[in-house]
């Protein structure tokens, strides 16, 4: 457990600004987190006072309690938002896997994908591909079309990598798959070209794969880039309303994930797959073009049997969106209206695809009619085209779901899979800054070793359920239904009273 520091001050390098939503604690270059009014107004507080008397001050003053505010202080601190007085040690890591620890060293093809102005990415991911620790590797950097001198770049400077050019500008599939065709290993990690390996993240990913043959793809913990002690993704879930995130987005790692096993889907931005699961269930499904064809490819090995599993001391770190923000704005919405539609119905059972159908349909007629409130006549242009799309595509899809449901084995389960996404929290982004609000320290970290208060907590600390990330876009009444539906009368009366006290809490800051 972290100490309560006797004296904490702000970190100077965050400068706070008020967007009308949340306190944007940013660097000179843009980096930083959010906070709300509570954890904005405990880390206002902290001007060098000792810590005792800043936690009086703001019991009495904002009536938080004394439990409320100690975790607050280790989760700022942690975060860098703060300075304590004494240097906080980092956390304890498991010792890194030795390489002659392993019962043997298949050949693994690092397969980095480069598209656009990718080299001032590869400038630091190509040293720490270089630096691994695992030694039987293929090295292969994908160009696909880049604009800039990336290949040029990487034949200068790292001859021992394969710099293999793609035809055509191809999608995040078909680039992917156009190199995996033509690479040597039994397991491939894919990784884009904005990232950067720990040294044995490599080593960790093979440890994983050798532990069972029935192991098809493994996911590595991501973490931000320009945030490190904050997660980026270990996996990713589609819950059953049918919201989607990266599993543990946006919280500080303290290792209170590191006992993840089965994930849900794995981010293909870095992982780890089996190559005879690859040729046996299919390459990347390349319609998807990009979002999706990951989440589609991982539940492909799972209808057939395979593991889906977490890797916590494999780390990669990730520019959150640095790719798609050089896209149009457009870009990302124009794929996920059809990407989704087309993962639901060629991958799902008939009764749950036509409910994700549903939602989908209820979230795309608000944010048409919000468009058209706010004169977003580009938006409501993209909606067009996607829907044209996505109705042109049934012929293709029909027969993309006669194959895909012939990969089913007789004990796979829809259910099953969707229950790997329940207790996971809520995802704790906002834009491009990790969010530290009071209802996360009260439903999460108040509960994690390192950031446990020293005093006992108040009620209204332990009033807040942090789970079921995805009800943010069901509305009251979709909620009501399908708790009535899943948990009885007796589930409803039990998660109304969880729901009115997180409400009341979290609408009163001075709670």
């Amino acid at each position: 457990m972290d100490p309560l520091d006797g004296r904490y001050t702000q970190n100077t390098a965050y400068q706070p600004q008020h967007d009308g939503t949340f306190w944007i604690l940013s660097d000179a270059d843009g980096w930083g987190a959010a906070l709300d009014d509570p954890v904005y107004h405990i880390w206002s507080a902290c001007d060098g006072r000792p810590t005792a008397r800043v936690i009086n001050a703001l019991t009495e003053e904002a009536n938080l309690s004394p439990a409320f505010i100690e975790s607050t202080l280790k989760v700022l601190a942690r975060a860098g938002m703060l300075n304590p007085s004494q240097p906080l040690d980092p956390f304890a890591r498991p010792r890194p896997v030795e390489i002659s620890e392993l019962p043997s060293l298949p050949l693994v093809s690092i397969i980095i994908l480069a598209s656009r102005q990718a080299r001032v990415h590869l400038e630091t991911c190509l040293p720490s591909v270089l630096a691994q620790t695992y030694p039987n590797l293929e090295i292969i950097l994908v160009d696909n079309q880049t604009t800039d001198d990336s290949a040029a770049f990487t034949e200068i400077n790292f001859p021992s990598v394969k710099v293999l050019p793609t035809p055509d500008p191809l999608g995040f599939g078909g680039a992917n798959n156009y190199a995996m065709k033509r690479a040597q290993g039994k397991f491939f990690f894919l990784v884009n070209e904005d990232t950067e390996m720990e040294p044995d993240c490599i080593a960790e990913c093979v440890r994983k794969m050798l532990q069972s043959e029935n192991v098809a793809i493994v996911a590595p913990k991501m973490k931000l880039f320009y945030m490190r002690p904050f997660i980026n993704s270990m996996g990713n879930s589609i819950h059953p309303n049918g919201h989607s995130h990266d599993n543990f987005i946006g919280y500080l790692d303290a290792g209170q994930f590191d006992d993840t096993g089965q994930v849900f889907a794995v981010c293909f931005g870095a992982a780890m797959l089996r190559r005879s699961v690859v040729e046996q269930i299919g390459y990347l499904d390349e319609k998807y073009f990009v979002y999706y064809d990951d989440v589609d490819c991982s539940l492909r090995a799972r209808l057939c049997g395979y593991d889906l599993v977490a890797a916590p001391q494999a780390v990669v770190y990730h520019k959150f969106n640095a790719t798609v923000n050089t896209m149009a704005s457009t870009f990302k919405l124009d794929l996920i209206v059809r990407n989704r539609l087309r993962f639901i119905w060629k991958n799902l059972d008939f009764r749950r695809a036509r409910e994700f159908a549903r939602i989908y349909q209820e979230q795309d007629r608000r944010n048409v009619a919000q468009a058209k409130e706010e004169g977003m006549e580009e938006v409501l242009e993209t909606y067009r085209t996607s829907k044209r799309a996505w109705r042109r595509s049934w012929p293709e899809l029909a027969l993309a779901r006669w194959r895909t449901r012939g990969l089913r084995t007789s004990s796979f389960s829809d259910d099953a899979m969707f229950a790997l996404t329940d207790g996971l929290p809520r995802p704790a982004m906002y834009g491009r800054y990790p969010v530290i609000f009071a209802p996360a320290i009260r439903g999460h970290y108040m509960n994690v070793e390192a950031f446990r208060p020293d005093s006992p907590p108040a009620p209204e600390d332990l009033a807040v359920n942090f789970t079921a990330a995805a009800d943010a876009n069901l509305s009251i009444g979709q909620k009501v239904r399908r708790t009535w539906r899943e948990k009885g009368a007796f589930g409803l009366v039990r998660e109304t009273g969880q729901y009115l006290c997180w409400r009341w809490f979290t609408s009163n800051p001075g709670i």
